[in-house]
């Protein structure tokens, strides 16, 4: 398997013109670099969850919210959540403006640009294609559901506590391109 590059970019998230491998960059942890996380809705107000995959790096075989990854060298936030999509669930998004950009959060610890998406997404699992060296399981949470199962360490990301606010703050109002807050997690 070939190693992926990331562009790496500054505090701001403003390309700087180098790229280096993912290795190096999680290895040192030193360079800003983006990644993309997509939250997967249906119409009767459920989550898509994933369990990681046991053969992931970080946090194998437990639950989060979304589906996502790193963006690679000369891709744009976009290209990479529809590529994430894909790789992950076997989901082709044609028409770019199902997925909606809802917020940016800068992560310092781990030196990342998040844009999150949200899509409205109304499918059984049975027709999504999950890859298996991403996803050992699928399943739809409801709003409750996930805040219990996250208020018992179930789910293993930081970002999954902020899933159950967005179902029930934002869900009927649908955010524009430009009007994203910008989230800072220490």
């Amino acid at each position: 398997m070939t190693e992926e590059y990331f562009d790496i970019v500054d505090q701001n998230d403003k390309l700087l013109g180098t790229k280096k491998p993912r290795t190096v960059v999680h290895q040192e942890m030193r360079d800003w670099h983006r990644a993309t996380h997509i939250w997967i809705i249906s119409r009767g107000e459920q989550i898509l969850c994933q369990q990681r995959s046991l053969n992931k790096d970080s946090n194998p075989g437990q639950w989060q919210s979304f589906f996502g990854g790193h963006v690679q060298t000369g891709q744009t936030y976009e290209q990479a959540a529809k590529q994430e999509l894909k790789e992950e669930l076997g989901i082709e998004l044609e028409v770019l403006r199902l997925l909606q950009p809802i917020y940016k959060i800068k992560n310092v610890p781990y030196k990342h640009h998040i844009m999150v998406y949200v899509l409205q997404w109304d499918a059984y699992i049975k027709d999504l294609s999950p890859n298996p060296q991403e996803i050992a399981e699928l399943r739809w949470f409801s709003e409750s559901g996930l805040k219990t199962s996250i208020e018992k360490g179930v789910f293993c990301n930081q970002f999954d506590k902020y899933i159950a606010d967005f179902l029930q703050e934002n869900l009927k109002k649908p955010a524009k391109k430009t009007d994203f807050p910008v989230l800072y997690e220490e």
